[in-house]
């Protein structure tokens, strides 16, 4: 409610959650976490189990464009990925971009680089894309104008100014 409509944080996939709170330690900041969690899943067959993981986040104060990133390891994928399960009415297989509007394009998309370790990418209109790595997502960092000349006739009223 504070900051408008807009993403607030972003999940990486960790295949070793506890690695990777080291990995960010060794580089002089204070992960939070791994926590291990657990909730319900009811399966397409009607029966109940438990979706499992265990994440860590990066410091809630490194967030690049306003967006908190943490990773999450499923220890229980049978759970979780299931065709049946990730099936969307509006037919979406995957997301192939995050946009996240900032003031400051070039500055947020660097910050997040180092975080994860990717180079970011200057683009012709001044938006900045930082590539996730695989086959995820890549976060394209672009001002309020740049979003609206990218989507005209999209609405922004009510978007963040960073978010």
């Amino acid at each position: 409610d504070k900051h408008g409509e807009g993403i607030e944080r972003i999940a990486f996939t960790a295949v070793d959650s506890a690695a990777g709170a080291e990995e960010i330690r060794a580089r002089g900041l204070t992960p939070i976490g791994p926590t291990d969690f657990e909730r319900p899943v009811t399966l397409p067959n009607g029966t109940i189990s438990a979706a499992k993981f265990r994440t860590f986040m990066w410091p809630t104060a490194e967030a690049p464009g306003g967006v908190r990133i943490f990773a999450c390891q499923h220890k229980t994928r049978e759970t979780v990925w299931i065709p049946e399960l990730m099936q969307h009415a509006n037919s979406a297989k995957r997301i192939k971009q995050t946009l996240i509007a900032t003031p400051e394009p070039a500055q947020e998309a660097a910050h997040l680089g180092r975080l994860i370790d990717r180079e970011p990418k200057a683009e012709a209109d001044g938006a900045v894309t930082v590539p996730s790595g695989g086959d995820r997502a890549d976060f394209v960092y672009l001002t309020l104008a740049q979003l609206a000349k990218r989507y005209p006739g999209v609405p922004l009223a009510g978007l963040s100014e960073r978010g």
